[in-house]
């Protein structure tokens, strides 16, 4: 038998997986329809919904579906010192998310960009494009701040922007330039860093790369 609509999805999957039973007269708000990547490339449309209720429940997981459930204070989300780019586990090393870490575990990806976009740490759908392309520029200017000097600036290639510099990248300064989230939580999806180039896509799913010449 088939859900009536996709609320009725929501609260059907919360009870099977976590134990959670919670009632339609609970929902504070239906967020944004957000896209979720997947480990095989594509993407999928998730409805993410918002339920208020007055204290923390009892989880019964179902561990087929979930290894563990953490009820999180919304303090944490908003003390932006507990933001930062890290890795996470079964991605490469080179890969760095923005996250926050739960009990040893990072809270990331498709939950963690929800809960910031809803806490408004996050830009909106309208500014996403402008927010990924200023944070790009913002990498490429500290490079350039470093001593690496601009041989070509944004160009677009295929789907992509690209620019390139030439000099040494160092992963380790441009980490520690932007690993902790000192003025806002970053936006973007990841950032990757090699010796010879960076690779960053931003919350709308734009990428950007800046190459190395050397």
């Amino acid at each position: 038998m088939e859900d009536s609509n996709l609320l009725v999805t929501a609260l059907r999957e919360l009870e099977e997986e976590c134990g959670i039973l919670l009632e339609q007269q609970d929902l504070e708000a239906a967020l944004r329809p957000t896209l979720a990547g997947r480990r095989s490339g594509k993407f999928i449309l998730v409805a993410p919904f918002l339920f208020k209720i007055q204290q923390a429940m009892p989880t019964v997981l179902d561990t087929r579906e979930a290894v563990e459930a953490v009820w999180m204070p919304l303090s944490r989300m908003r003390d932006l010192a507990e933001h930062r780019l890290r890795n996470v586990p079964g991605v490469p090393a080179e890969m760095h998310f923005p996250a926050i870490e739960l009990q040893g575990t990072p809270l990331w990806g498709f939950t963690y960009r929800v809960l910031c976009e809803w806490l408004g740490l996050a830009p909106g759908p309208g500014d996403m494009v402008k927010a990924g392309l200023d944070t790009a520029q913002m990498v490429l200017d500290f490079l350039l701040s470093e001593g690496l000097t601009l041989e070509h600036s944004w160009t677009e290639r295929g789907s992509a922007r690209v620019a390139t510099v030439r000099g040494r990248i160092s992963k380790s300064e441009v980490l520690a330039q932007f690993a902790p989230q000192r003025g806002g939580v970053l936006p973007v999806n990841f950032v990757e860093v090699h010796a010879g180039h960076i690779h960053l896509s931003g919350p709308a799913f734009d990428e950007y790369f800046i190459y190395s010449l050397d």
